[in-house]
């Protein structure tokens, strides 16, 4: 900042001076003063420097976030808190045409390149750059918890078609593949209130290959006609038509048995530790009219 020295004649008068004087000497000294604030506001604008950052690579955050990311003074702009002047970030796309979402990125910008600008608000002056947007998370992975659940349900997850939950896989740029993989420690000796510990390993991939990992472990509980009193299914009629239908249990019924307020079918084959399971033969009788009770 330039040092502004400034020498000021004043002389003294008395009440007797005409008033032409005295506005004289007044406005002299309000000239002054104006002059001086003018000299010291210009030297403080002219301080910041703004030297840009290009190529920047700019990588979003996870889908718990939206995947939206700010850009900010400190991500491109070199000894940012050397200006104590506002400053402002503009987005534009390689046209040189603002962003509607300027200064914000999301994940409708993965791959995609764009200019910014940094202003000085109170002088306008800029500097820009490039950056590029990039997804280089995994998926972000929800509800990847330990359970338990009795051995009459199907510990496969449901996705499989059994009755475990599988975990939650979001990804900014999307979930390719997802898959798992089973190591079961089986108790036979019984005693302990399971008959296995499933520990299941989870692998999530996204589109552009970044992995993700969790595990799982699944403690099914020990069910046995000592504890539980299977009921057997209801009587049903089913309607003979142009096709015959179905009898199997699947849609007849299976045998249950109530835990913790719930009916549990206890299908047979359901897994092959648990002591508890049930089977089932059909005999039918021919009813006089061409129907058929089984």
């Amino acid at each position: 900042m330039r040092r502004i020295e400034f020498t000021i004649h004043t002389q003294h008068f008395s009440c007797r001076k005409k008033p032409r004087e005295i506005g004289y000497y007044l406005r002299s000294l309000a000239l002054v003063f104006a002059l001086m604030f003018t000299c010291w506001g210009t030297g403080a604008f002219a301080q910041c420097a703004l030297v840009c950052n290009d190529d920047e690579n700019v990588s979003l955050p996870g889908t718990d976030v939206s995947c939206t990311v700010e850009i900010t003074i400190d991500m491109v702009l070199e000894n940012a808190n050397s200006c104590n002047s506002p400053l402002q970030v503009t987005l534009m796309n390689i046209q040189g045409q603002p962003l509607p979402s300027s200064p914000y990125l999301n994940a409708s910008h993965i791959g995609q390149s764009f200019i910014y600008s940094v202003t000085e608000l109170n002088t306008g002056n800029s500097c820009w750059g490039t950056l590029k947007v990039e997804d280089k998370l995994g998926p972000n992975i929800d509800s990847c918890d330990n359970f338990t659940m009795p051995c009459v349900l199907d510990y496969k997850p449901t996705m499989d078609g059994g009755d475990a939950p599988y975990p939650d896989f979001t990804d900014c740029s999307g979930v390719m593949s997802m898959d798992y993989s089973d190591a079961i420690n089986t108790n036979n000796c019984g005693g302990q209130g399971f008959v296995a510990i499933v520990t299941r390993n989870w692998t999530a991939v996204d589109i552009r290959g970044n992995v993700s990992k969790c595990n799982q472990v699944i403690t099914v509980e020990r069910v046995t006609l000592a504890d539980y009193t299977p009921e057997c299914p209801a009587n049903v009629t089913l309607q003979c038509g142009s096709v015959v239908p179905s009898t199997h249990p699947s849609v007849t019924g299976y045998p249950t048995i109530e835990i913790n307020g719930e009916d549990l079918p206890v299908v047979p084959g359901a897994n092959g530790f648990c002591e508890l399971a049930s089977s089932y033969t059909d005999e039918v009788f021919n009813i006089c009219g061409g129907g058929f009770k089984i």
